[in-house]
């Protein structure tokens, strides 16, 4: 689905927000974000690439053996002078954690 613009020479995009939450509060955060939301941004789509954003997910050591678990990476509703798109919510993405051992 495209962004469209009021105007021709506008440029436009949409912000989707990022927070996470961990399943376990006790225990504290398993992953960390590198982003606090994601832009996308309008234009001519020439790549198979087009419209795409990237945030980098990083496991958090926390020495501790807490097996499997899972954090959730909780997506905001967009906002965009787009109508179409503004107060969209995209799905919240489950991300699985497994503790590894690590040397004392």
């Amino acid at each position: 689905m495209p962004i469209t613009c009021g105007q021709k020479d506008s440029v436009c995009s949409i912000r989707v927000a990022l927070t996470t939450i961990n399943n376990d509060v006790h225990l504290g955060p398993d992953i960390v974000l590198s982003e606090c939301f994601v832009d996308f941004r309008s234009r001519v789509c020439l790549e198979p690439r087009c419209l795409r954003a990237s945030v980098l997910v990083t496991a958090v050591t926390d020495f501790t053996q807490d097996g499997r678990r899972s954090s959730v990476i909780v997506t905001g509703a967009v906002t965009s002078s787009d109508p179409f798109w503004n107060g969209f919510d995209p799905e919240d993405i489950e991300v699985p954690i497994q503790a590894s051992v690590t040397p004392n």
